[in-house]
């Protein structure tokens, strides 16, 4: 018996139809050779590790051969390496990361699909509702990466990682409203937007969510060339208020609004439509 045989021989062992995934992958990838034993490997380890292990082992059949399609062998290898690791942590982690590959890989490069599934590893804390929000990272990171650089990923991952210790829910919450809040927010502010958040839950987390939620509308009350300012402002000052982080923010924006635009020369109808400036004396906010 061939060693391709006998991993089949031994997935049908455990399912019958899971062995048919099995040959119809490799029916996709070619008869024979170290793609089809590295996926028989794979998919018989994921599918003896638990009693979901098999949920895993399906859905690695399902997407090895796409995966074949726009990955080199070696960085195959290294995918399913990963691909275990995460099936030891938790087999609805590594079934949500099989399955959102191939769309991630549309949206960042190799390493930062790698990288993604790392960060997965470190969300993860070994309860149902951890598992659950690490999912949701994995369904929401290909729109993520199309919206943040590495780093904002990595402040991301940080804001998320730092509200689930208070509350998962909320944490969820959060991550779920950054697909919509990002885009109104302009590329360049995005990470700080998200250093100011990862500071306020460190500080008051109960005021994360609002402070997001009215930061797109706040920041358009001012002038494009000050918004960046006000985020450094407010982080500056955070420590400071605590307690009193979100009227901080929101009232701040509020008095720079209710000042009249000017421009240069002390024009008032100078600066940008619908924005202010900072006043003169540091722009500070009070």
């Amino acid at each position: 018996m061939g060693y391709e045989s006998q991993l089949d021989a031994e997935i049908a062992a455990i399912s019958p139809s899971l062995a048919a995934e099995y040959r119809r992958a490799c029916r996709q990838i070619g008869e024979g050779g170290e793609l089809t034993r590295l996926l028989g490997e794979t998919g018989l380890e994921l599918a003896r590790d638990s009693y979901r292990g098999w949920e895993s082992a399906l859905e690695l059949f399902r997407v090895y051969p796409q995966a074949a399609q726009i990955m080199s062998p070696p960085e195959l290898i290294r995918w399913t390496q990963l691909v275990r690791r995460l099936g030891h942590l938790s087999q609805p982690v590594c079934s949500a990361f099989i399955r959102g590959t191939p769309e991630l890989a549309r949206a960042v490069d190799f390493e930062e699909l790698l990288h993604h599934g790392y960060l997965a590893t470190r969300l993860y804390t070994n309860t149902q509702a951890n598992a659950a929000l690490v999912c949701q990272f994995i369904d929401v990171a290909p729109v993520l990466s199309r919206l943040l650089d590495p780093e904002g990923i990595r402040l991301g991952v940080a804001l998320t990682e730092r509200l689930a210790r208070r509350s998962q829910d909320l944490a969820a919450q959060c991550l779920g409203i950054l697909n919509r809040l990002l885009p109104e927010i302009e590329p360049g502010l995005r990470n700080d937007l998200l250093r100011l958040a990862v500071q306020v839950t460190d500080l008051n987390w109960r005021a994360t969510r609002p402070m997001l939620e009215v930061s797109p509308r706040a920041l358009q009350q001012l002038a494009q060339a000050h918004r960046a300012t006000f985020l450094r402002l407010a982080s500056g000052m955070a420590e400071h208020a605590r307690e009193k982080l979100f009227s901080l923010f929101t009232e701040g924006v509020e008095v720079l609004a209710a000042l009249p635009p000017r421009g240069p020369g002390g024009d008032p109808h100078h600066g940008r439509p619908g924005g202010t400036t900072l006043p003169d004396g540091g722009g500070g906010v009070h």
